[in-house]
């Protein structure tokens, strides 16, 4: 199934690219131990539930550059939950080889990242970037008050999505 954001639409990510994102981070004893380490504390559970992966090598033919070993957050779709084909890229300190930034990064414009489906959530809350996400509805989710939250942040960088300006947002 896909999804229409702003007139383009988005495919769903497949189980199959879905499992190698996975099991790439999985297989690398350096990031898992970054992600569940002291810095950023997230279990298995959270690590799933977001779909975390770690990226490809990749030649960007631009520069000859070769990147890889960025941690892979593919979006939620707020309709149906489902993991989408857009990703967002996190650099892993002493992993990622080659990173685009600092900090999150995505190709396109600002979009809203969802911790879950959108559903009968009865509060808000807007987290500063995808790792606060994480954080926030792992812990949400250990006090059993995640279905309670839609837990949001912009995609990448310091903007705002166009549809957080929208008075039905």
């Amino acid at each position: 199934m896909a999804i229409k954001i702003f007139e383009k639409e988005i495919k769903s990510l497949s189980a199959e690219s879905l499992r190698n994102l996975k099991r790439r981070l999985v297989n690398n004893a350096d990031a898992m131990a970054c992600l569940k380490g002291e810095k950023r504390g997230l279990d298995d559970n959270t690590i799933a539930h977001f779909g975390l992966g770690l990226s490809y090598p990749h030649d960007d033919k631009k520069t000859g550059i070769v990147r890889s070993d960025a941690l892979v957050s593919p979006m939620r779709s707020p309709e149906t939950g489902g993991f989408l084909k857009k990703l967002a890229y996190t650099p892993i300190a002493d992993v990622t080889k080659a990173p685009i930034a600092d900090s999150t990064w995505m190709a396109g414009y600002q979009r809203t990242y969802w911790a879950d489906q959108l559903q009968k959530q009865i509060f808000l809350f807007i987290c500063e970037g995808l790792k606060d996400v994480w954080r926030l509805w792992q812990e949400l989710a250990k006090a059993g008050k995640v279905d309670d939250f839609a837990v949001i942040s912009a995609s990448h960088g310091t903007g705002i999505p166009d549809e957080w300006k929208d008075e039905a947002f």
